[in-house]
């Protein structure tokens, strides 16, 4: 495995994800693990790792936030997450590497010139009915330049990718409504219930934010 910059993913892992890394725990002998990005075999370093990471179900190591700082835990291959890209130290000559001297990049010190993909500055949360409501929303929220455009996806709760998702739409159902990343839901029912993904996207890229719920935590609720 190459050297893991933790200034950059800390950055980037603005919105905490998950991260999967080619760290694998070898089926042969559970005390070891590997490194399928070039084949070494893992240090076992306990620094490393976020607490009761290795007790965590699964086979493979994934960089996550345990609430105060990023680590390893051990992860399912059936979930979805987010990859760090790896490359071996013997093929790192084949990435393209441009001369830079102090004139590369823009000039512009105002953001609003500076054009990027989405990150997520609100991410969705699950939200369960005890009592009857009017109305209820789910939001996601993304810095980008240009604006990002969000569409929302829904399905049942099982651990369907986004393309087994139905994407929500005002003309699928009058009831719902999406302003700027925030999914409004009219007079809500129990068929609402079920996972939930907001897509934000523009020309520099695109993020899918993790799966929240819609509940009911009765199912007649009171007035």
């Amino acid at each position: 495995m190459t050297v893991c910059d933790v200034t950059i993913l800390s950055l980037v892992g603005l919105s905490r994800r998950v991260w999967y890394t080619s760290g694998r725990r070898d089926p042969s002998n559970p005390s070891y693990y590997r490194w399928d990005g070039d084949g070494t075999n893992l240090r076992f370093d306990l620094s490393f790792w976020n607490t009761n990471g290795q007790q965590q179900p699964g086979n493979i190591i994934a960089y996550s936030f345990n609430g105060v700082d990023y680590g390893w835990r051990q992860v399912s291959p059936n979930n979805s997450l987010s990859y760090i890209c790896e490359i071996s130290q013997q093929d790192a000559y084949t990435i393209l590497t441009q001369k830079r001297d102090f004139s590369y990049g823009s000039t512009s010190i105002d953001k609003k010139d500076l054009l990027y993909g989405p990150t997520f500055t609100v991410d969705p949360t699950d939200v369960t009915m005890i009592s009857k409501t009017t109305s209820l929303f789910v939001e996601c929220r993304a810095s980008a330049n240009p604006p990002a455009s969000y569409k929302w996806f829904r399905g049942p709760k099982s651990n369907q990718t986004l393309a087994d998702k139905e994407q929500i739409t005002p003309l699928t159902d009058p009831r719902f409504t999406i302003t700027n990343g925030k999914l409004s839901v009219q007079n809500p029912v129990e068929k609402d219930e079920g996972e939930y993904q907001c897509m934000a996207e523009n020309q520099f890229g695109v993020i899918i934010s993790h799966p929240v719920s819609i509940d009911f935590g009765c199912k007649r609720c009171p007035l």
